[in-house]
């Protein structure tokens, strides 16, 4: 079969419309500990062991953290590419750094639009938490501190992670690189990073003492979930969803290979844990890659579900931001009432989309209207 698939924009936004999906099924249902104030739901199915088959879905979608950061990687390597096409007399700094401020006031101009709306509502309703101090908002404004809400945690790592993306392209356009030296390197840096650095800073007399400081946390995770963002780049260099796509003569062959892969997935996942500090598992960023490449073999020539997915995905950073006030918060016995588990996470995603896609129109036009006062 000739190798005529790409694995385009549309097919990254599916990709990142199922790790939302993901995302909400972990918040929802992997967190029993943060069910209160009669808050609760009554599961499908109880198994031998006394959990709940939607725990069990919902612990595997911890591994939307590290097809994020995957999909992040793999995004940033992809624009560093086509602009070095397109100026190739331009230096990799102005690339470098036209690339990550773009990025950095695109992500914080999608964070303040929902800071702005949710925050104050949050300081009406008395959440508790949510300590109005000046030096509070002003942290947690620019994302320095993430106390408002435990789960924008990933902001501050990402936007960290895009000035440590020169790094990752100058370990990729190494001298003598190629995909095979590349995975090995990888996977000793993941190991290494994930279990030698961990348990050093945190057993060694010396570092012990300032292992929970704020600097440390963030170099430590910076460091843990560095190859998740460089396998993104991975595949981005070396093109490897195509490459693996082109190995199938069917379209028949390669939806079921996907299925197969998908299930095989989450069984290892589940049975062969390797959980690291944080709660994602050690070879999440293997699972990331991988989860991909099956997703994408299943979508190839389903374009209205893959259109449909985009549609979705345009909106999972402002999904991200806004659920987590609603499963946990501000509005969780709303989001509970039902009990059924089903309706439950239908009731999540139906109102965080929909939020963002109005909040994203809104401001859109606002930012339209601007122009056009600014042009007149």
């Amino acid at each position: 079969m000739k190798n005529t698939y790409k694995f385009t924009n549309d097919d990254t936004l599916a990709i990142k419309a199922l790790g939302i999906m993901l995302m909400l099924a972990h918040h929802l249902f992997a967190f029993p500990q943060k069910l209160i104030n009669g808050a609760s739901y009554n599961s499908l199915y109880i198994t031998s062991n006394d959990f709940n088959i939607e725990y069990y879905f919902g612990d595997f979608g911890k591994l939307c953290v590290a097809l994020f950061m995957m999909l992040a990687g793999y995004g940033m390597y992809c624009s560093y590419a086509a602009r070095k096409d397109a100026a190739a007399d331009s230096s990799d700094k102005s690339v470098f750094n036209s690339l990550i401020i773009r990025r950095v006031k695109n992500v914080y101009t999608k964070y303040w639009q929902i800071f702005i709306i949710f925050i104050p509502i949050g300081i009406i309703l008395g959440a508790p938490n949510i300590e109005p101090t000046i030096g509070n908002i002003v942290k947690n404004f620019f994302a320095i501190e993430t106390n408002f809400n435990g789960e924008w945690w990933f902001f501050t790592i990402y936007l960290l992670m895009l000035f440590v993306f020169p790094v990752a392209v100058r370990l990729l356009d190494r001298k003598h690189a190629n995909p095979w030296t590349d995975i090995l390197w990888v996977i000793i840096a993941n190991e290494f990073f994930n279990t030698a650095v961990v348990t050093f800073l945190n057993t060694n007399e010396y570092t012990k003492s300032f292992y929970s400081t704020y600097f440390t946390q963030k170099m430590i995770l910076i460091l843990v979930m560095f190859p998740m963002f460089f396998a993104g780049c991975y595949l981005a260099k070396y093109d490897i969803i195509a490459k693996i796509r082109a190995c199938f003569s069917t379209s028949f062959s390669a939806k079921l290979t996907g299925i197969v892969i998908l299930a095989v997935i989450f069984i290892l996942r589940k049975n062969w844990p390797m959980r690291a500090s944080w709660g994602w598992d050690k070879l999440d960023f293997i699972y990331a890659c991988v989860f991909t490449i099956a997703c994408a073999l299943i979508l190839d020539g389903l374009t209205p579900i893959r259109k449909g997915l985009a549609f979705i995905g345009r909106q999972s950073t402002g999904m991200w931001l806004i659920h987590s006030f609603f499963c946990y918060y501000y509005w969780q016995q709303f989001t509970y009432a039902t009990k059924n588990p089903i309706l439950i996470y239908i009731i999540l995603f139906v109102v965080s989309f929909g939020l963002s896609f109005i909040i994203d129109f809104i401001f859109n036009n606002l930012g339209k209207f601007a122009k056009s006062l600014k042009s007149s």
